[in-house]
C-alpha cells in the first residue's frame, strides 16, 4: 500500500525508496559512519566513493532532488549563522533603527561582522575553484585533491 500509491507523494516515495536500494546495493555492504548523510553526499556529488554514480532517468530525478535538498540545508545552515550573529549583536540595549538600512549599516559596524573578503566575489568564486577539494570528496573533509572542475 505504501509502494503502490499512484500521488505525487507516492510515486516520490517510491521513487526515492528505488533510490535508496540502488545506494545501498552500489555501496554492496560497506560500513558508514553516517548512512543518511552518506546517501546526502552522495545525492549532492553524483559520487560514490569517488566514482560517479550513474542512475537511470528516473532515479536521476529523485537523485537530483536530493541534491537540491542538501544544497539547500547547507544554505540554511550559513543563512542561520548570519541570523544568529544578527540576535547576538543585538542583544541587550534596545536599539532604535528607522530601516532596515540603518539595521544593516550597524551590523556590519560590529565585531561579528567586522571580516571584510580582500577580493570581490568573483575573484573569491574562482580561488574557491582553484583550491577547493574535487565535489567528489565533499564528504572527506581533508581530502588532498585540489583543482578545476568542483
Amino acid at each position: 500500500m505504501f509502494l503502490k500509491d499512484s500521488s505525487p507523494n507516492g510515486i516520490a516515495r517510491r521513487t526515492t525508496f528505488g533510490l535508496i536500494l540502488d545506494f545501498l546495493h552500489h555501496r554492496d555492504g560497506a560500513q558508514a559512519e553516517d548512512p543518511v548523510k552518506e546517501f546526502l553526499a552522495s545525492c549532492y556529488t553524483g559520487t560514490l566513493t569517488g566514482k560517479t554514480w550513474t542512475v537511470s532517468v528516473h532515479l536521476e530525478t529523485a537523485r537530483r532532488g536530493w541534491a537540491l535538498y542538501a544544497r539547500n540545508e547547507m544554505l540554511s545552515l550559513a543563512w542561520l549563522t548570519l541570523f544568529k550573529n544578527a540576535l547576538d549583536a543585538l542583544d541587550g540595549q534596545p536599539k532604535a533603527f528607522a530601516t532596515i538600512e540603518h539595521l544593516a549599516g550597524w551590523l556590519i559596524s560590529t565585531p561579528a561582522f567586522h571580516y571584510r573578503p580582500s577580493m570581490d566575489v568573483d575573484s573569491l568564486i574562482r580561488q574557491d575553484g582553484a583550491t577547493a577539494p574535487h565535489i567528489e570528496d565533499a564528504v572527506n573533509h581533508r581530502s588532498p585533491s585540489r583543482g578545476a572542475g568542483h
